[in-house]
């Protein structure tokens, strides 16, 4: 009932904020028009190929997250961020927020894209072929959400959004300020939710010559509160100070009642009940600084991320009168240091940087099967993990028609879960710009990438389904001896911009795997159980036109 409260009174306060501000917001949508016919221009112009989103294109679908604008963006796999079937396997692209890598499959239930409203994003990078700049984990292509920042006048702007699934609202209401005092540029953004499903299917079997009917409810409740905020401090011409920081608190509930009747019986056959009811914090928080010397730029960033996790399911059975009960907790945190050095020289432009990161993550669970306690060993992992990279590029411009971008990563890792392992490798890239016409690019690329397993991979915690275990919904387990897939890719592509600002473009692309990860599911005649885990299965190639 708090929850209904604090978003009623701030739906009420965004309705009365929106119409006050209501032609600053009018103001912004003209602006948003007029980056989305620059972003072309940058597309155009910018020497590795990279699709840019914004203004209109992040906010006329109704998406509610970052998320769902991401699962309708051509070319991105990503994983679908809540229950088992978001765990191991699935997600090819590298998904940044500001540049900083952002898990998507470390908690059991929850993404942290689901708490970035469409609101708070400038643009959306999306890159198809690895760069040095970025990370070496680009097997899927780089996709860069770029959230807002401060700018020098003041704005208030809010948004109040209202939607139905079936007989149910969703309610979503954003408020935010920016504004400068004196030095400091500042922005404060503050989202609410509360969506509401309600599902009933009615699916018939065929069982050993039996028609098995199973009528089924399913109820979904997420309210989550956010609060970002920004801040740039001008001390002069050379140095600006910047702070980002964000906490978000997010309340999952997820009720699924199952009847099934089985051809010719007068009663049920089976009854199943269950209810998830799960609390999550993530924060975010980093501090750094640009010095400008001359036309070199240095900039550097301290930061901290973690993400917590309770959650506390059970689930009923009969005619078997199997209760189960679980409560789970997942702690995850990662500290970083960063640094990047731009330098102009004629004809090149030149890019260093190093990373340093250190990953903690811890799984408990506690399993409790008609009162009884079956908590196993493998029910607490913690993991560890240590990361440096460097990397240098270099953008060289040959004539006033060819740009080469050629690019070193290198990364080393060391891990420490149930066995220690040890790992680095070098990621090199090439990026050609080839401007036939002031209208018409050939780009070409080739790039080394990998795909390490994540640590919830790496996790031998089960990530269990209870009585509803089957083929279709097997347990979640981890793999510790998985190793990392690495890729060559190549790719090709010719566009043309039209004088209006409109583009068509036609590419291609080639990719070997080695080391593939796949999902395999078995059934465990020791538990009884349909288990899924990730495994290396080998070799493999992947090629499309776009």
């Amino acid at each position: 009932m708090k929850h209904q409260s604090y978003l009623r009174y701030l739906l009420i306060g965004g309705t009365l904020l929106s119409s006050v501000c209501a032609q600053e917001i009018v103001t912004l949508d003209k602006i948003q028009i007029a980056e989305t016919y620059s972003a072309i221009d940058e597309r155009r112009d910018n020497s590795i190929a990279k699709r840019i989103i914004n203004g209109e294109e992040l906010t006329q679908y109704g998406d509610a997250n970052a998320l769902e604008i991401l699962r309708r963006t051509p070319g991105v796999t990503i994983s679908n961020g809540k229950g088992p079937s978001a765990a191991p396997g699935k997600g090819y692209t590298v998904v940044m927020i500001d540049g900083e890598t952002t898990s998507t499959g470390t908690s059991k239930r929850a993404s942290p894209l689901e708490q970035i409203s469409p609101d708070m994003i400038d643009r959306i990078e999306v890159m198809t072929n690895g760069s040095a700049e970025y990370t070496a984990e680009s097997m899927g292509g780089i996709v860069n959400i770029v959230l807002k920042k401060p700018k020098a006048e003041g704005r208030t702007s809010a948004k109040v959004t209202l939607g139905a699934y079936g007989e149910d609202l969703s309610e979503t209401a954003y408020v935010q300020r920016e504004g400068k005092l004196d030095k400091i540029s500042y922005l404060v953004n503050l989202t609410a939710s509360e969506n509401i499903k309600k599902d009933r299917t009615d699916s018939v079997t065929d069982k050993t010559a039996l028609d098995t009917d199973e009528e089924r409810d399913d109820k979904s409740i997420n309210r989550s509160l956010g609060v970002r905020a920004k801040l740039n401090y001008t001390a002069s011409s050379r140095l600006k100070i910047l702070y980002d920081g964000s906490v978000t608190f997010n309340h999952d509930t997820d009720e699924i009642a199952s009847t099934t009747m089985t051809e010719g019986s007068a009663t049920p056959t089976n009854h199943y009940r269950s209810h998830d009811d799960a609390t999550n914090t993530m924060l975010w928080s980093a501090l750094g600084a640009e010095h400008r010397f001359g036309e070199d730029i240095f900039e550097w960033k301290a930061k901290i991320h973690s993400f917590e996790e309770r959650g506390d399911l059970e689930s009923l059975s009969s005619p078997s009168l199997t209760n189960r009960k679980e409560h789970d907790y997942v702690l995850s945190r990662f500290y970083g240091l960063q640094g990047d050095y731009s330098a102009l020289r004629d004809e090149h432009f030149i890019k260093a940087g190093f990373e340093l990161k250190r990953s903690d993550q811890i799984d408990e669970t506690t399993r409790v099967v008609n009162g009884v306690d079956i908590t196993s060993a493998n029910d607490t992992i913690q993991m560890k993990e240590d990361k440096l990279s460097l990397y240098v590029q270099d953008e060289y411009s040959v004539n006033e028609w060819i740009v080469l971008t050629p690019g070193l990563r290198y990364e080393t890792l060391k891990r420490d879960y149930s066995s220690t392992s040890d790992l680095d490798y070098f990621a090199p890239s090439l990026h050609v710009l080839f401007q036939m016409t002031p209208k018409d690019n050939i780009r070409a690329s080739v790039a080394k990438t990998v795909r390490l397993p994540r640590l919830s991979q790496l996790s031998e915690s089960i990530n269990s389904t209870l009585d509803e275990n089957s083929i279709h919904r097997p347990d979640v387990i981890g793999n510790p001896n998985l190793t990392e897939e690495r890729a060559l890719s190549y790719e090709l592509r010719y566009e043309h911009f039209f004088a209006d600002k409109g583009l068509a473009s036609i590419g291609g692309f080639y990719r070997t795997i080695n080391d593939k990860i796949e999902n395999m599911v078995r059934f465990n005649s020791v538990s009884g159980r349909y288990e899924q885990t990730p495994q290396n299965a080998g070799e493999g190639s992947l090629w499309g036109v776009e």
